[in-house]
């Protein structure tokens, strides 16, 4: 994309400002392997970039128009049929009657337009809020460069004859400006946090979410994938992280408080379409390369000692959050107070987990429930 750009500008420069029609010819000639090549390049860069996908000979098809464009102009004024000096400078009248003209402005736009969508579906699907930035600009810089600057040399001429200045080359100048000032501020096409976590963690046999502050998933591992799918069969970029918990405003809310936090600990429940899975969780801040707060990293433990507990002995799901609680010590007013019941209902609870569970004592609870692996830290 550099060289071809460059190549284009450098040669678009000497036709304008050429001596003689016979330097603007060759100039403009010689200028075709770079705007030809370009937004077969573009496009496939973007097409990589986003998708994130290896090159391979397929791509080849991309260039197709490439070689025949550049023939077309080396053999004949294919897309200006006329160059007239007018104020300093040489201006391009376009070839409005070839068919070459009018396959060549299908290949910019077509592609040109391909490229935008592909950038905006990055900018939709993305949870960092850096990459929808990056995304926008590169969108805008698009724009101006391809639809207005390049298309007022081509669609647009004066009425009494005589065309507008070429105004191409210097638009192409500002998406390259574009491209350059993201790469300065954002840090384009750099590695961060996300894509170091992607390239680590994608196979292990934990869970892990990276979610966005809205609670939106940016990255989802092999394993939470087959979690997330499991909750109504959804394309999980669709869903809110919070949407697979059992108790979705809870965890909106515990979430919000971690904000301040650079990590915790907490038992996370995921629902499954027939059944709920527990898991030994911890969350995560992340943040992009500026600083910034960008969202979570949430890395959970599948404990399929609870659930075996569960099962074995039929405990519901409130007496879960005040058996777990239980676990980690608390009395009975605290249990009540982070649970927002009644003490006695606290009690009530507790007498029925005892109950099914045949133990007499919180010491004796502690014991089975370790042999289930259900204590908190351990």
């Amino acid at each position: 994309m550099c060289l071809s750009v460059s190549w284009f500008l450098f040669c678009a420069g000497n036709a304008v400002f050429g001596p003689e029609r016979s330097d603007v010819i060759f100039w403009y000639r010689l200028s075709s392997p770079g705007f030809a090549s370009f937004f077969a390049l573009n496009l496939n860069f973007y097409i990589l970039y986003v998708f994130r996908i290896e090159f391979d000979l397929r791509y080849l098809l991309l260039y197709i128009p490439v070689p025949l464009i550049i023939y077309s102009t080396f053999f004949s004024t294919s897309l200006f049929e006329n160059f007239i000096y007018s104020g300093e400078l040489w201006k391009f009248l376009p070839a409005y009657s070839s068919p070459w003209f009018w396959g060549y402005l299908i290949y910019y736009f077509s592609y040109t337009l391909t490229t935008v969508v592909i950038i905006f579906l990055k900018a939709v699907r993305t949870g960092l809020r850096e990459d929808r930035i990056m995304a926008f600009y590169i969108i805008g810089s698009t724009f101006l460069t391809l639809f207005i600057g390049s298309a007022a040399d081509f669609l647009f001429t004066k009425s009494d004859y005589y065309p507008l200045p070429p105004s191409g080359p210097l638009f192409m100048s500002i998406y390259i400006f574009g491209l350059w000032y993201i790469m300065l501020k954002y840090g384009f096409m750099t590695d961060n946090p996300i894509r170091i976590i992607e390239g680590i963690i994608d196979h292990i046999h934990d869970v892990v979410f990276v979610i966005d502050e809205s609670f939106r998933f940016i990255y989802i591992n092999t394993e939470g994938r087959r979690i997330a799918q499991q909750y109504g069969g959804k394309d999980p970029f669709l869903l809110c992280f919070t949407d697979i918990t059992a108790s979705p405003d809870d965890m909106r809310k515990f979430l919000r408080r971690l904000k301040d936090n650079e990590e915790s600990s907490v038992r996370i429940e995921y629902k499954l379409e027939k059944k709920s899975v527990f898991t030994d969780s911890t969350i995560l801040k992340v943040v992009g390369n500026g600083g910034n707060f960008q969202g979570y990293e949430i890395v959970s433990r599948i404990n399929r000692g609870i659930n075996d507990f569960i099962n074995a002995y039929k405990i519901t799901r409130r007496e879960l959050q005040i058996l777990t609680l239980c676990l980690s010590a608390s009395a009975n007013r605290e249990i009540s107070d982070n649970l927002c019941i009644a003490e006695r209902t606290v009690e009530t609870h507790i007498c029925n987990i005892f109950n099914k569970t045949g133990v007499n004592s919180r010491i004796e609870l502690f014991t089975l429930a370790n042999r289930y692996g259900m204590i908190p830290n351990q």
